[in-house]
C-alpha cells in the first residue's frame, strides 16, 4: 500500500482494527506500508517508480493501493505532474501483472473526467448525498472495461466487515420462469380458505391492503406464518414496526406459540428500524435470508415503510415487480401488508390506475372498517384473485381467541 499520510502508520493501524478483516499479523507479511510522499520527495519522480516497481517484483505484490491522489500534490510540482506519476506508475504496474488501485477524493459526480480517469480499467465512484437528515451512501460503476457493470446508483454501508454494496433490486433480476399448479395454500385464518376459493392461489403473492385499526390488521401474517410452521415450512417474518418480542407476545395472546419456532430457526423476525431503512438494503437481506434458509412463507409487515424510500427515486415499482419475480422463482408464499392512509374507498383506491403496482399481484384482500348505527366494523373482501374463483362479497372481520377471524356476509355494505 502506498501511503501518502504524512504521520506514522500507527494511527492508520488502529482504526483498521475495528474492522472484522483486518489482523496485525498481515502487517509486514500480506500488507507492505510504503510513504510515498517521503518516497517522491527523495527520489523524484522516475526513480520513485523505479523503487515501487523493484518493491512489487521483489516481494510478489499483487495489488498497490495509492491512497491518496491529493497527497502528491505537495511533493510533486503541478497537477499535470500528478497525473504523470500516475499514469506512469499505471504503465509500470500492468507491464508487471500488478493491479492497481488509487483513491481519489478530488473525483465527484459533477467534476470533470481527467486523463488519469480516461486511461483507468475502472472508475468506481462513492458518494454520500442527503436525504431530508439522513445521509445516503451510493456507489456508481462508472466504467469497468471488459466486463458489464449495473449502471445506476447502488446503496452501500461501511460495518465491521468493510464495504458492503447493496445493488438495486430491479437491475438484478432475471426474467420469471414460473410454472402455475392448482395448488391451494392454506391461509391459517378461520373462514379465510372458504373465501379464496380453497386458499391462496399459485403462483402466489398475496397483499391484504387495508387501514391499521387496533393493530388487528397484522395478526393474520402471525397466523399466515404460524400455518407454515405447522406444516413445516420455513418462514420469516419482516417488521418494520414491532420487535421479536413484541410479535412473539401478540402472537400467544392469540393462542399461537411461536416462540419454539423461533429457537429451532423454523421462524425468523427481521425487524427494520424504520428511520433508517434503506429499500435495496432491506431487500437484499430479505432474499439472501429466502434463498440461505429456504423459505417456503414470506411475511413483510408493512410495505409502506419500503414504499416510502423508494417512490422518492420513483422506483417503487420497479423494485416491488424485481422482488415478486424473485420470490415467484424461489415458490415462496409471500404476504405483503401496505396500510392506507384511508378508511373507505380502498377497492378504487387500487382500482382507478393510480397506483399501477398492484396489478403485480396475484391475490388482494382489502380490509377496511364501515359504521353500523353508533359503532365502527372492520370487513374484509376479495378484491382480486388470479387463477381461481372466489367470493367477493364483503365479510364481517372479527378477533376472536385464535386471532382474526372471517365473519358472516354484511348486506347492504
Amino acid at each position: 500500500m502506498l501511503s501518502t499520510l504524512s504521520s506514522a502508520n500507527t494511527k492508520l493501524f488502529t482504526h483498521l482494527a475495528g474492522f472484522g478483516y483486518f489482523s496485525d499479523e498481515l502487517i509486514g507479511r500480506e500488507l507492505q506500508m510504503l510513504n510515498v510522499q517521503q518516497l517522491l520527495a527523495r527520489a523524484g519522480h522516475q526513480a520513485a517508480i523505479g523503487e515501487i516497481r523493484e518493491m512489487v517484483l521483489t516481494q510478489g505484490v499483487g495489488l498497490l493501493v495509492l491512497d491518496s491522489v491529493s497527497g502528491l500534490k505537495p511533493p510533486l510540482s503541478d497537477e499535470g505532474e500528478v497525473q504523470r506519476f500516475i499514469m506512469d506508475l499505471g504503465s509500470a504496474m500492468y507491464l508487471i501483472g500488478c493491479t492497481t488501485l488509487v483513491v481519489d477524493e478530488r473525483y465527484g459526480r459533477d467534476s470533470a473526467i481527467t486523463a488519469e480517469h480516461n486511461l483507468s480499467d475502472g472508475l468506481i465512484s462513492l458518494e454520500v448525498s442527503a436525504v431530508g437528515r439522513q445521509d445516503v451512501r451510493q456507489l456508481r460503476a462508472i466504467k469497468l472495461r471488459a466486463s458489464r457493470t449495473l449502471p445506476g446508483a447502488h446503496s452501500f454501508e461501511i460495518d465491521s466487515g468493510g464495504v458492503r454494496v447493496y445493488p438495486r433490486v430491479e437491475s438484478l433480476m432475471a426474467a420469471p420462469g414460473t410454472s402455475v399448479s392448482g395448488e391451494r395454500l392454506k391461509w391459517g385464518i378461520p373462514g379465510l380458505d372458504a373465501l379464496t376459493g380453497g386458499g391462496g392461489a399459485d403462483p402466489r403473492l398475496d397483499a391484504p391492503a387495508g387501514t391499521r385499526w387496533n393493530g388487528q390488521d397484522h395478526d393474520g401474517g402471525l397466523q399466515f406464518v404460524a400455518e407454515g410452521v405447522s406444516q413445516g415450512q420455513v418462514c420469516t417474518y419482516v417488521t418494520c414496526h414491532e420487535t421479536q418480542e413484541e410479535l412473539l407476545y401478540k402472537a400467544e395472546m392469540a393462542g399461537m406459540d411461536l416462540r419454539q419456532a423461533v429457537e429451532s430457526g423454523a421462524l425468523m423476525v427481521m425487524y427494520v428500524p424504520s428511520a433508517e431503512a434503506d429499500v435495496d438494503k432491506v431487500i437484499s437481506d430479505v432474499l439472501a435470508d429466502v434463498e440461505g434458509r429456504g423459505v417456503g412463507r414470506l411475511v413483510v409487515d408493512t410495505i409502506n415503510l419500503l414504499q416510502r424510500d423508494a417512490a422518492r427515486e420513483g422506483r417503487f415499482t420497479d423494485v416491488l415487480a424485481a422482488l415478486v419475480r424473485r420470490l415467484r422463482q424461489r415458490r415462496v408464499a409471500a404476504l405483503v401488508i401496505r396500510v392506507t392512509g384511508q378508511l373507505t374507498g380502498v377497492e378504487a383506491e387500487a382500482a382507478t390506475g393510480r397506483e399501477p403496482y398492484w396489478m403485480l399481484m396475484d391475490n388482494i384482500l382489502a380490509v377496511r372498517p364501515i359504521q353500523l348505527s353508533a359503532s365502527l366494523s372492520k370487513t374484509i373482501f376479495v378484491l382480486k384473485m388470479r387463477y381461481s374463483a372466489q367470493d367477493s362479497r364483503i365479510h364481517s372481520l372479527g378477533f376472536g381467541s385464535r386471532g382474526v377471524e372471517i365473519g358472516a356476509v354484511q348486506e347492504g355494505s
